[in-house]
């Protein structure tokens, strides 16, 4: 089966009031006033702040069923792996073939290997130099070793440790829009309480880049750093 490049993965839960929230924000704020072409990661951008990312999916797919909105699936160029590019837009839009080519060539360009990992460095550099800028020290990088303790369960390690106000954080570097793999995010949070530091941040860099946005888009082509404790 393909695989959804800008989609994340709706698993069938009992259905979110939030859902009907996004789906008249999704009108009235993107689809009745802005007469282009969007893909759905690119929206769920737009919107993270208030939804998540299933959230607005949901919402988007519904309004394509019940006719609100245009939409078709198509492949992604140069992609080998069968990946999937949704677009959506509004039912007054023009040209809308025109822009779902300029958009393809867009995420074409910002998805080859050597532009990710050079984004995915750059993340890294912005999030070390913001750490530090407020009072981290960093004790290690790519850890799975650390004061004696190692982690053997599985091939994961810690993208940094950082230690502040005497406490040690296992922190994960994401340079990257979909959300973390719910097993790895399992592993290192067991990391954090059996082996390594007793705490971990989750941390989240984005740059426009890793986005795929830009060029007249807006939302989510800034560079942001958040983190949040979660004491276990």
């Amino acid at each position: 089966m393909a695989n959804h490049y800008d989609e994340p993965e709706v698993q069938e839960w009992p259905r979110d009031a939030k859902v009907d929230e996004a789906k008249e924000a999704l009108m009235a704020e993107l689809f009745e006033k802005r007469h282009e072409v969007f893909y759905g990661r690119q929206i769920a951008v737009f919107f993270e702040r208030r939804f998540y990312h299933w959230i607005t999916t949901k919402a988007l797919n519904e309004l394509a069923d019940e006719g609100r909105v245009r939409s078709v699936t198509e492949a992604l160029i140069g992609s080998a792996e069968g990946e999937m590019i949704r677009f959506y837009w509004s039912k007054r839009t023009r040209y809308f073939r025109r822009q779902m080519q300029e958009i393809q060539k867009l995420v074409h360009e910002f998805s080859t290997p050597g532009m990710m990992r050079a984004l995915g460095l750059h993340g890294e550099a912005m999030f070390d130099v913001g750490l530090a800028r407020f009072g981290w020290s960093e004790k290690a990088r790519h850890a799975r070793l650390f004061q004696g303790k190692e982690w053997t369960q599985t091939g994961h390690n810690l993208d940094r440790i950082s230690e502040r106000d005497g406490v040690e954080y296992g922190v994960e570097v994401k340079n990257a829009l979909s959300y973390i793999d719910r097993i790895e995010l399992i592993a290192k949070i067991e990391m954090c309480k059996r082996k390594l530091p007793r705490q971990v941040d989750s941390v989240k860099v984005d740059s426009a880049g890793a986005s795929g946005l830009g060029r007249n888009v807006r939302g989510g082509t800034w560079p942001r750093l958040s983190w949040g404790r979660s004491v276990l």
